[in-house]
């Protein structure tokens, strides 16, 4: 049976270990939770200062994203999630992540996949990650979803907002990530399985 893992700390919990997955300064990842008016949980992300135009993104695309996902975990359980900053982030986006390239820890992608997936999809779902067609020379990395039919609506509705937070993190492990939603019938109701494979589908 699903089990959701994102109800109040656990909430907060997730955000920040999402957030950690591209920070630089990853100590210095900090997410608290409080409940605001009318019973909305607040969750306010405090970053180191050079991380700050990394997780706010290009025309605050990423931090948008995670407004977004958070929004929308708290609808699944009947809830209002804001993410907010600590404090106004402002200055120019510059491409740093590539200058802090971590080792390649794809458990740590899909464990991360799994858990989003736990909190925004209701139906069973698995997650796999393998090696892409390789393009000019580069071999990028897959990240799969395979969800019910009858999810396959709201998946590829959030694809944008998880895709590049996957990316980032795809990034900041040197890896350049894509990520894909594939609707299956008949999930497995239990024993999700993180899957990873090769071109030729070893582990």
């Amino acid at each position: 049976m699903k089990t959701t893992v994102t109800k109040a700390k656990g909430t907060a919990a997730l955000l920040r270990d999402i957030v950690a997955g591209f920070a630089k300064y990853t100590d210095d990842v900090e997410v608290t939770s409080k409940t605001g008016p009318s019973g909305r949980e607040i969750l306010t992300l405090r970053v180191n200062a050079d991380d700050a135009p990394l997780v706010q993104g290009k025309w605050g695309r990423v931090l948008q994203a995670l407004r977004t996902i958070f929004s929308t975990i708290g609808s699944r359980e009947s809830r209002v999630i804001n993410v907010i900053w600590s404090e106004p982030v402002r200055g120019q986006w510059k491409e740093t992540i590539e200058q802090f390239v971590t080792p390649y820890k794809p458990d740590r992608i899909t464990g991360l996949a799994d858990r989003l997936g736990d909190a925004l999809l209701i139906e069973p779902f698995e997650v796999g990650i393998y090696d892409g067609a390789s393009e000019e020379g580069r071999t990028p990395i897959v990240l799969e979803y395979k969800v019910s039919p009858a999810e396959i609506e709201i998946a590829n509705a959030l694809a944008p907002f998880l895709g590049l937070i996957f990316s980032a993190m795809g990034k900041r492990q040197g890896k350049d990530l894509h990520l894909q939603m594939t609707p299956v019938i008949n999930v497995p109701a239990a024993g999700k399985t993180l899957v990873q494979l090769s071109k030729e589908g070893k582990l």
